[in-house]
């Protein structure tokens, strides 16, 4: 509609990205006359269009993992880059959101992933430190927020399909093993909303 092509690669880059240098990012990409304001609102309407009308795919197993955490007594809490509002509607739509004790978007924090914040501030709001923490993510900035954070990371790739099946067959034993192999984990964090998926 912009007459801008949002390539696959490109789009993969942005993931865990917010606030000035997603605009950034994008502006390197596109030069400085990006309309960032309005493509964003376009991509918004979209999401919201789907999200309302066929529905947001949630990760296979998750509900399990949650459920499996839940019963273990582990915190649960979600980092995104997405703002808090928009991360509490999906998670509502997709009945998981009875699922975590904080949601964090990336309007609560001064710089997004890839640099630390959102995750430690996830730790301070549940009084957990991030070597009790373990961090589930789907981006590359959001690994290096939780590496930056001095949180243990379990990757669990969205966009890369030649492997991602093999990966969502173990997610959910090897989180919860690190949970339980490491006793002293008490907060497990997802780190983001994918654009057309719950978790």
């Amino acid at each position: 509609e912009t007459g801008y092509v949002l390539t696959r690669e490109i789009y993969t880059e942005t993931l865990g990205l917010g606030g000035k240098k997603l605009v950034d990012f994008m502006q390197s990409k596109f030069g400085y006359d990006y309309p960032f304001e309005e493509c964003s609102r376009k991509a918004q309407e979209r999401m919201a269009m789907i999200s309302e009308t066929i529905g947001l795919s949630v990760k296979p197993q998750i509900r399990e993992l949650l459920q499996e955490l839940k019963a273990g007594n582990i915190k649960c809490g979600v980092a995104s880059s997405t703002k808090t509002e928009l991360v509490e509607k999906y998670l509502k739509q997709a009945e998981l959101d009875g699922f975590f004790d904080v949601v964090i978007g990336g309007d609560k924090v001064k710089v997004s992933k890839p640099e630390p914040d959102i995750f430690l501030l996830g730790c301070e709001k549940t009084g957990v430190t991030p070597e009790e923490a373990v961090v589930l993510e789907d981006s590359e900035n959001g690994i290096r927020s939780a590496s930056r954070a001095g949180i243990a990371t379990i990757c669990v790739p969205d966009l890369c399909a030649s492997f991602q099946n093999a990966v969502v067959d173990v997610l959910v034993s090897r989180a919860v093993a690190a949970t339980k192999e490491f006793g002293y984990k008490k907060l497990a964090i997802a780190g983001g909303v994918a654009s057309n998926s719950a978790l």
